[in-house]
């Protein structure tokens, strides 16, 4: 999925790049990323946190560097019911993703003013 969203942006010239825990640790690819040459992120939730006991090169990256953070603009969270209904946990159960429930700390690390938005086809009322 996360590739076929590249795709698309790219197509209409968005310099648009997936980070995951796929993606490469290649240094002039990480280089490229940190000089702001992809305008457009898709990144999955577990790449902005601590997870598995480490943080990831973007989590670092976002807490490192200042000037990387000022040029985020907007976040977008596709998805967004997973915030409540895997972020957190239920019924005595730990949390399915749990790097959903972290969204908020991004807030801190971003400058103030930093637009959200928060996408899902599935809200449901108590989540709304």
């Amino acid at each position: 999925m996360l590739l076929s969203q590249v795709l698309e942006s790219t197509k209409y010239g968005i310099p648009t790049i997936a980070i995951n825990k796929d993606t490469p640790t290649d240094l002039s690819l990480w280089e490229s990323i940190h000089a702001g040459k992809f305008t457009h992120l898709i990144v999955s939730p577990e790449q902005l946190s601590m997870f598995n006991g480490h943080l990831p090169r973007l989590a670092r990256l976002l807490r490192q560097n200042r000037t990387f953070t000022q040029r985020i603009k907007r976040v977008h969270i596709d998805e967004a019911h997973n915030i409540y209904t895997a972020g957190l946990p239920h019924h005595g159960e730990e949390a399915f993703r749990p790097a959903y429930g972290k969204l908020g700390e991004l807030r801190v690390l971003l400058c103030k003013g930093t637009t959200f938005q928060d996408l899902d086809n599935r809200f449901h009322a108590f989540v709304r």
